[in-house]
């Protein structure tokens, strides 16, 4: 039995179905062979699966759709998936406070403007102060 990376490269749809064409090639040895198609929808209907081989001397004898049930989900696949997706929880969590953070400057500039936009006193020109300096001197003989 061998995997047959048969990947997607036509979909028609039409209004109550669609019609996937997937197009994989192998090199099969003498003999019956098994080739596999894996991950094909659960949705599909068995009666129209169609499928052709090219080759001298190629005859497919039959298609069968087989349900394969998983027992267990892959616990490294999990572990890797559930640390990935908590990295981007937390990155999520940290661009959510920055937003909130940045909304809440926005929002104060705002109040500023609106409250002491014509209140702020003009400024009164000012001199450079000037700076006297004196000494004294005291001393006793």
């Amino acid at each position: 039995m061998a995997n047959l990376d048969a990947p997607i490269v036509e979909v028609t749809v039409f209004v109550d179905r669609a019609r996937i064409t997937r197009r994989g090639s192998t090199v099969v040895q003498l003999g019956q062979n098994i080739l596999v198609i894996a991950n094909v929808p659960r949705a599909i209907n068995e009666d129209t699966l169609r499928t052709s081989g090219k080759g001298a001397g190629v005859t497919i004898l039959g298609v069968e759709v087989v349900t394969r049930y998983v027992t267990s989900t892959p616990v490294v696949d999990a572990v890797a998936l559930q640390k990935n997706l908590d990295d981007l929880l937390d990155q999520d969590r940290v661009l959510v406070d920055e937003d909130s953070q940045c909304a809440a400057q926005i929002d104060l500039l705002k109040s500023l403007r609106e409250n002491t936009g014509s209140r702020l006193p003009v400024p009164l020109p000012m001199e450079r102060p000037v700076w006297r300096r004196s000494y004294h001197w005291h001393s006793t003989w």
